[in-house]
């Protein structure tokens, strides 16, 4: 048994405008001065997003970064006893006199 789609077609959208026989619509000419749409903030900006986007994405996962140390070093550094190990979190900085490094909870006490 052939099966049969039933669909919808796609719409399509008309707009009609009435306009003076005497003068037909003229396209305005392209403007020369960008200073009103800021132009100049808006490449700057794209710019900016472009070298995000290719830090972040995977050609940014393949550039060294070269700012610390790798995940093997450190590695070797645990696994030698050269440095022993810590919780990330106590590194952490929370501001303004905030908790750093261990902390008394006062459980049990």
């Amino acid at each position: 048994m052939r099966r049969i789609r039933w669909y919808r077609p796609r719409a399509l959208k008309k707009m009609t405008i009435e306009m003076p026989a005497t003068s037909p619509f003229i396209y305005p000419a392209a403007p020369t001065d960008f200073t009103p749409w800021d132009k100049e903030t808006k490449e700057r900006a794209e710019e900016a997003r472009e070298e995000e986007q290719k830090a972040m994405g995977l050609e940014g996962r393949r550039i060294p970064k070269g700012d610390g140390k790798t995940l093997r070093e450190q590695a070797e550094e645990l696994l030698k006893g050269k440095k022993p190990w810590r919780p990330g979190w106590m590194d952490w900085d929370l501001g303004g006199g905030g908790l750093r490094g261990e902390v008394d909870a006062g459980v049990g006490t």
